[in-house]
Formats: structure tokens, C-alpha cells, sequence
């Protein structure tokens, strides 16, 4: 949507975001949004559903929302409970829907949250702007400026034309597919001890550390299965289950994903526990469980007999 009447300001403006790593791009992102409309409202995407890689977000929701309510062109911050902005604009019926510079390019190839979102202020009766803010990611400031990278990656990165790889990929991955996937392997959990490392001990020639907080994440499977869902409409995970991987997979699987279930009280779930520096970011130490746990000989043919049942829908 383009604003042919500068002067004319909307009543309620929405912003969205994770919005871990604020700077000047962000600020000149809501000045300018606070420019076309009375009341501009900034949701912030609560922990769980930030996916921007490992050990993110950097600050916590608590902390997010803190800096946003400092920022003197935001009129109210309020926290998104979903993966997708589509229930707060229900609830705000916000009339502009407001999208920095870097989204220009995904209008015409947008992901399917960013869909989702865009039909959500169309029923409402609001529209979809993008405005023309150098808005530099957060992410991308992170990489080139606190070594999460390595130097070779990011040297390689750099020879990359970004803008013309980000349309083609959209261009092959988000044409419509009626092709359904199903996903096979073993779900993980990883959790993220996060420490505050105090040096070594004066009486010992250990590491001392104090607990800071832990993170959860849905690997192995569960990561995959929830990658491929951004891409495909139908995504089937082959699993054990039983109420202690129930838990886990409402948790960390996304709900349009299917289950089907091979029913198991004895089958366990790896979990990799990883202590990480909270400053740093450095992992310090792993401790697994359950690696070595081996299928009995009923689970395996549980297993393949209802992987033989179902394989040939997936062609």
C-alpha cells in the first residue's frame, strides 16, 4: 500500500517484531510509523516463539518490552503469545499494518506467517504498509559484530548478492505445493543451561559458575518438521508417543504439523543438555541423555510395520 496523502494520519498503527537488539534503524522505524498515525502499538514476540537461532533472543521478553516502553514514539507495547501476529491484530484492529524497508521484497513472495498476517488486517478492514526505513537487522549486527560467525562464513556471506538470493529462494520455495512430507528420525530436546561463569575455584581447578536460566528448544525431528512446515501445507511427523513425548511435542511441535503415532510407554526422548556462558554465548560443556538408549525389538517393528502401512501416500 503506498500513502498518496501525507497529511492524512491513521487513527491505530501496528508494528511487529522480536525486536532483541534495538538500535537507530528501529528508531527511525517508529518515528516514521508514528508520523501516519494517532496511536502507534508495538507487540513484541514472546521468548518461545523467537526463531532466530541459537541463544536468541539475546534479552529476554521482560527486557524487550522494557526498551520499547522507553522509545518516545510508541504509544502502547504488548506481548504476542503466538508464532504469528494474527491474533493481536484481531484484538487491536489496527488501520495501518506497518512493515519496515526489509520487507519491500516479500510482498510479492511473502512467507507464510507474513500471509497470514496480511489477511488478518484486510479482514478487519486495515491495510499493509511497508515503509521506507533502513531498518538493519538485528540478527546481522550480531553476526558481524560479536563473532557468532566464523570469519570464513562471513567472509563468504559477504560475496553473496542477498536481495537477489532472498526472491529466487522465495521464487522455489514458496510456489504451491500439494506434495506431503513425511518426517522420520529421532525427536531431541535441547536445553540450555545459561551460567554465569565466576572463574576458577580457589580450592579446586574447576570452573565456578552461578545459574542464570534455562532455555528449551525442540530438536532433531522437531526442528525439521517445523522448518519444512514454513514450506509445505502438509507435514506428517512419524513418532513414538506416550504422555511423557506428548508433553514435549505440544510444546515445541507446531499444531498444524500430524502426528502419526506409534503408541510406546517404554520409548524415550534424547535430551542434550548444553551449560552456556551467558555473556559470551560460549558453550562450556554437554551432558546427553538417553543417547545410548537402543529400540527393543517390539519398538523396531512397530516402527517399520507402520512406516511399510503409510510410506506409499507420500509419493
Amino acid at each position: 500500500m503506498k500513502l498518496n496523502n501525507k497529511k492524512k494520519k491513521f487513527k491505530t498503527g501496528l508494528a511487529h517484531g522480536v525486536f532483541d537488539i534495538l538500535h537507530i534503524g528501529h528508531v527511525e522505524y517508529f518515528k516514521q510509523a508514528k508520523s501516519i498515525c494517532d496511536k502507534l502499538v508495538v507487540s513484541v514476540t514472546v521468548d518461545k516463539f523467537v526463531n532466530k537461532g541459537t541463544d536468541r533472543p539475546a534479552f529476554s521478553i521482560k527486557d524487550r518490552v522494557k526498551m520499547l516502553k522507553s522509545i518516545k514514539f510508541i504509544d502502547q507495547v504488548v506481548i504476542s503469545y503466538e508464532s504469528t501476529a494474527v491474533n493481536v491484530i484481531k484484538h487491536i484492529k489496527p488501520d495501518l499494518y506497518i512493515k519496515g524497508k526489509d520487507y519491500k521484497n516479500l510482498v510479492k513472495h511473502p512467507t507464510k506467517n507474513l500471509k497470514l498476517e496480511i489477511q488478518a488486517v484486510k479482514n478487519i478492514g486495515g491495510d499493509f504498509v511497508v515503509i521506507n526505513t533502513n531498518l538493519k537487522s538485528s540478527s546481522k549486527i550480531l553476526n558481524e559484530n560479536y563473532n557468532y560467525l566464523d570469519k570464513d562464513v562471513i567472509k563468504f556471506l559477504k560475496t553473496i548478492d542477498k536481495s537477489k538470493l532472498q526472491i529466487k529462494l522465495k521464487e522455489i520455495f514458496f510456489k504451491p505445493s500439494r506434495k506431503k512430507i513425511l518426517v522420520i528420525g529421532e525427536p531431541i530436546i535441547d536445553v540450555h543451561c545459561n551460567v554465569k561463569v565466576l572463574g576458577k575455584s580457589q580450592k579446586s581447578n574447576v570452573v565456578s559458575t552461578t545459574f542464570v536460566k534455562n532455555q528449551e528448544y525442540g530438536g532433531g525431528v522437531i526442528l525439521a518438521s517445523n522448518f519444512l512446515n514454513e514450506f509445505f501445507d502438509h507435514v506428517d511427523l512419524l513418532a513414538f508417543f506416550n504422555s511423557t513425548n506428548d508433553k514435549f511435542f505440544n510444546k515445541y511441535l507446531n499444531t498444524k504439523i500430524r502426528i502419526k503415532k506409534i503408541n510406546s510407554h517404554s520409548e524415550k526422548m534424547i535430551q542434550k543438555k548444553r551449560f552456556v556462558d551467558s555473556y559470551s554465548k560460549n558453550k562450556l560443556f554437554q551432558i546427553n541423555y538417553d543417547e545410548k538408549y537402543i529400540l527393543s525389538d517390539k519398538n523396531k517393528k512397530l516402527y517399520l510395520d507402520k512406516l511399510k502401512r503409510i510410506f506409499q501416500k507420500y509419493y
